[in-house]
């Protein structure tokens, strides 16, 4: 907050006298007065430390009426989510704040994917989309499904954690012009290579 004041114009001799909760109630009117991308990230930060739902629905509502859910997943959303590792990694929040924000994250995503029209005609391409065993940060690959459906694209969602074999079993019966997945804890560090090479060993199509 501290931080957020001052790349806002305020004076850190001036947040000093200040108490915490006039700094937090700065920051929400700052954050409420201004739709520039950082302060909405802020804004965010706050609605997750303080598990504040409302708040989370009038940010995330506020800037995809304004500027589509495309653009605010890109523009505040993905730097929230950097945000959030870093609080992370410095011990500033724990595992409850980061479930109850992206627990919001993906329902929002589940409505607009929900929302998209269905590809009728016969030329859509078709996509497969999954996450390897083991996998459970969904996040961005839902957001993946709600731009192939924006596209009007065709659409197999799998979802978390899909054993390799499965993957198989539906490319052979579906046939998919692409197959898209993204890998955050695993396959580890070291396997990634391996694990890549074994989709274009298996997929050469």
């Amino acid at each position: 907050n501290v931080a957020y004041l001052n790349r806002n114009g305020k004076k850190i001799s001036q947040i000093s006298k200040m108490s915490e909760e006039a700094i937090s109630d700065e920051v929400v009117h700052l954050s409420d007065s201004s739709l520039e991308p950082s302060n909405q990230t802020s804004a965010l930060v706050i609605s997750m430390v303080n598990m504040d739902e409302l708040r989370f629905e009038k940010i995330i509502g506020t800037n995809t009426l304004q500027f589509g859910l495309e653009r605010t997943m890109i523009e505040i959303v993905y730097p929230f989510l950097k945000r959030i590792g870093i609080l992370w990694q410095t011990g500033n929040i724990n595992p409850a704040h980061e479930h109850f924000i992206t627990g919001l994250i993906r329902q929002k995503l589940i409505v607009a994917i929900d929302g998209q029209m269905v590809a009728q005609h016969d030329s859509a391409r078709k996509y497969v989309l999954y996450l390897p065993e083991g996998e459970l940060h969904e996040i961005s690959l839902l957001f993946a499904a709600f731009i192939v459906k924006s596209r009007f694209n065709k659409l197999i969602y799998l979802g978390q954690s899909l054993p390799h074999q499965d993957l198989e079993r539906v490319c052979e019966f579906y046939k998919p012009d692409a197959i898209f997945t993204m890998l955050t804890n695993s396959p580890g560090k070291d396997e990634v290579v391996p694990y890549v090479q074994s989709l274009v060993d298996r997929f050469p199509e």
